[in-house]
């Protein structure tokens, strides 16, 4: 990202801004990348109803919710997609120049939906505003451990209940028996001749 290129975003966002929303002033979040405190831009922005701010250091994990969720879906979509489409192009005899960006099309479409965007807000805690639960994920993102507000947490919490139910399933089911000519515990390990004594066994309560 040089000087150029951050201008005709800045240009461009003001353009779509003013088109949908006239008269009102629009704040522009951004990092401390040095083309983003460029004065000349700066100043540009500024008499085109755009505000620069810039947030310092490890603040993106509480304001780029979209971090949480969607990007992630949005990368496992996008390889997905591609190597699908380097497939297909092979074997159709077909040029692959375009696979990247069809699959970006397609991930992006899926990705950044409303729901989507929603539930990352509502998870960081962004939207609705729970501070205890944007302060968890900051902790979680710096490595200073997760506690069960962050998002990790929850779905920690989340998928320990599912092990342990699967693991009572699990434990019920070596419980059971199985009725027959022989009668074992599952996932037991019984030596033949135990095995031939419990035959003989049931042979012999039948007969009786």
């Amino acid at each position: 990202m040089n000087s150029e290129a951050f201008q005709a975003v800045v240009d461009r966002i003001s353009e779509e801004w003013t088109t949908r929303y006239p008269g009102v002033h629009a704040i522009l979040f951004g990092d401390q990348l040095g083309v983003h405190r460029r004065p000349d831009i700066v100043e540009r922005a500024l008499a085109m109803g755009i505000y620069l701010f810039f947030v310092p250091k490890n603040t993106s994990h509480i304001t780029q919710p979209l971090d949480e969720a969607p990007f992630g879906t949005f990368q496992r979509l996008m390889a997905t997609e591609a190597q699908q489409g380097v497939i297909d192009g092979m074997l159709r005899n077909e040029g692959t120049r375009v696979v990247l960006l069809e699959a970006a099309y397609t991930a992006e479409s899926r990705t950044f939906t409303p729901g989507v965007i929603v539930g990352a807000f509502r998870r960081c805690g962004l939207w609705p505003f729970v501070p205890k639960r944007m302060l968890a994920q900051v902790a979680d993102a710096l490595g200073l451990g997760h506690t069960d507000e962050s998002t990790r947490g929850v779905a920690a919490a989340a998928a320990d209940n599912i092990i342990q139910e699967a693991a009572a399933r699990e434990k019920s089911a070596k419980e059971r028996t199985s009725t027959g000519s022989a009668v074992v515990e599952r996932a037991v390990l019984h030596a033949p001749d135990a095995l031939l004594q419990q035959n003989r066994d049931i042979a012999a309560n039948k007969a009786v």
